[in-house]
């Protein structure tokens, strides 16, 4: 192929890309700005005694590096401290709130692209956009006001769910490797998305019985050996529930 053959096929893919993109960028869009006038309009924190504590310890990790509430080492609120930290080093306080709170807005709502590639998987693009702008206007908007993990929480567990179903769908190294990756993250953003790693290993798990090596090793087991199976499977799932 030459130079230039090569030149207008990348130049046609980055436009069908495009073409394709473009009207999630514009779902992004119209919730952020939603998410972020809704934020505006709430100037002092709603649920107080948690906004207060996610900002002593953001704002001591900013100040010395490390968390902490009221003064005392604390490590038991996860990475969303972290992440909100820099924005405390802005001078005025009102600004650096307000800042918070728009980066807030803007991770809540770009779980709208996550949401497109799920559905995606299955659905037209039409439908997929349909998801997509359900995911971004169905959360109320008024987590992302609040100086609190769940829109980074809401984010996370959608990019999460994005990644376990394509490596369990097509499980090559890399889909493994970024499943396993966010796997690893989502509990450290919130508590509840233990589930996520129960998730994508039950979802492989699933996989190579059904389609895998597992499905010829069944098929000539015992009966047996496959009510010990399930069995297994079965306190497995009670253990993690």
């Amino acid at each position: 192929m030459s130079p230039a053959a090569t030149t207008r096929t990348s130049f046609d893919r980055l436009r069908n890309w495009g073409l394709a993109a473009w009207p999630v960028l514009l779902v992004y869009a119209i919730v952020s700005a939603i998410a972020i006038f809704q934020a505006s309009e709430h100037p002092t924190p709603w649920l107080f005694s948690d906004e207060i504590e996610y900002a002593q310890i953001s704002r001591a990790i900013a100040e010395t590096g490390e968390p902490a509430r009221r003064g005392v080492e604390y490590w038991g609120a996860g990475l969303f401290p972290w992440l909100i930290a820099p924005f405390w080093w802005i001078d005025d306080l009102g600004s650096a709130y307000a800042w918070v709170k728009t980066f807030n807005a803007l991770v809540m709502a770009a779980a709208v692209f996550p949401a497109y590639g799920l559905a995606r998987m299955v659905t037209s693009r039409a439908y997929a956009l349909i998801a997509a702008i359900g995911t971004g206007i169905v959360p109320a908007y008024i987590y992302s006001a609040m100086v609190m993990q769940e829109p980074i929480a809401y984010f996370a567990a959608a990019l999460a769910f994005l990644l376990a179903a394509r490596a369990i769908a097509v499980p090559t190294r890399g889909r493994l490797a970024a499943a396993a990756g966010i796997s690893i993250v989502a509990p450290f953003v919130r508590d509840q998305l233990v589930l996520v790693p129960l998730v994508l290993v039950a979802g492989l798990a699933l996989r190579w019985a059904c389609f895998g090596g597992g499905r010829k090793r069944l098929s000539s087991a015992s009966w047996a050996r496959r009510t010990v199976y399930a069995v297994a499977a079965l306190l497995v799932v009670i253990a993690a529930t």
